[in-house]
């Protein structure tokens, strides 16, 4: 799908099963942002919080992995909107 054509230094790999989609996060570089650190949150919990603020539900799995379990009705607009949104969160991370 169009997730698995981005990529993101913050982002080791994209598990997809059909909508069931684990992105791995590079822990080490997440937890090394200053926003992280401050947080004393695991890496997933971070980025799914932030994500959350931004518009994107999302559910962490484990300290590294943010998982989304869109509904079987999404729309092609939402799914973009959705990457669109974990994009710029990630790009934005201090």
């Amino acid at each position: 799908g169009e997730a698995a054509k981005w990529s993101s230094p913050l982002i080791n790999a994209i598990r997809q099963f059909g909508l069931f989609i684990g992105f791995e996060l590079n822990e080490a570089a997440v937890a090394a942002g200053a926003e992280c650190k401050a947080s004393g949150r695991p890496a997933s919990i971070f980025v799914a919080r932030k994500l959350l603020v931004a518009g994107l539900m999302t559910v962490p799995a484990g300290p590294s992995v943010v998982r989304w379990l869109p509904p079987l009705n999404i729309t092609q607009t939402e799914a973009t909107e959705a990457l669109r949104i974990m994009k710029t969160t990630l790009e934005n991370l201090k």
